[in-house]
């Protein structure tokens, strides 16, 4: 059964027949869990954050993937920001002096810049995809394990192709793991159709 890190690197090491690949093991379950910030967003990655501006500018969150909404909530009616390509930066600040209302936002390196720059800070909401906290010895689960063990099994055994040249077993390992993924974005486009109330942990990131 696979609970945690350990369990989780026992069965890939008994499903290789292998008992010498310690250290390689550990590396292909990191490659798998960057597959996964990579493609999956689901609404168990959801996070709620609250910030204020400085200057037009709020830092990224440290865990972040991508942006669900970004809200100015200082403001009633409260408004989501609509986002810009940073290649359309300049032409959109151009169009949006700082006297107007601020109705966008690009995401330049570590930080969101809201456009209009604000004569005044801002409160803000972020719903965000977070990345999936890492397995590691001394962070032994994670809730993507807990809900899809077989995810990280097949995962970690895709992985393990190419450093041990078993051509043979990869259309097995990729369309378990594909199949897995379709899965969970299914069965999350499922969750979120209400469009209700969102149950997501709220912190702080400015």
């Amino acid at each position: 059964m696979i609970t945690d890190y350990t369990t989780l690197k026992a069965a890939v090491a008994d499903t290789l027949n292998r008992e010498d690949l310690t250290t390689q093991i550990a590396r292909f379950i990191q490659l798998f869990e960057a597959e996964v910030t990579r493609r999956l967003r689901v609404r168990t990655m959801m996070t709620r954050a609250d910030a204020r501006s400085d200057a037009g500018y709020v830092p990224v969150p440290s865990d972040f993937l991508e942006t669900y909404t970004l809200t100015v909530v200082s403001d009633a009616p409260q408004q989501p920001l609509a986002y810009v390509p940073l290649a359309e930066r300049a032409r959109v600040k151009a169009l949006a002096p700082a006297s107007t209302d601020t109705r966008y936002y690009t995401i330049i390196g570590d930080s969101f810049e809201l456009i209009a720059d604000p004569p005044d800070d801002l409160d803000l909401e972020l719903i965000y995809y977070a990345s999936v906290p890492a397995l590691s010895d001394s962070n032994t689960t994670n809730w993507l394990l807990t809900k899809a063990p077989d995810f990280y099994l097949y995962g970690s055994l895709l992985h393990s192709a190419t450093f041990l040249k078993d051509d043979e077993r990869v259309p097995l390992w990729v369309s378990a793991v594909d199949r897995i993924f379709d899965q969970l974005h299914m069965e999350s486009e499922r969750d979120m159709r209400p469009r209700g109330s969102l149950n997501a942990p709220v912190r702080s990131f400015g």
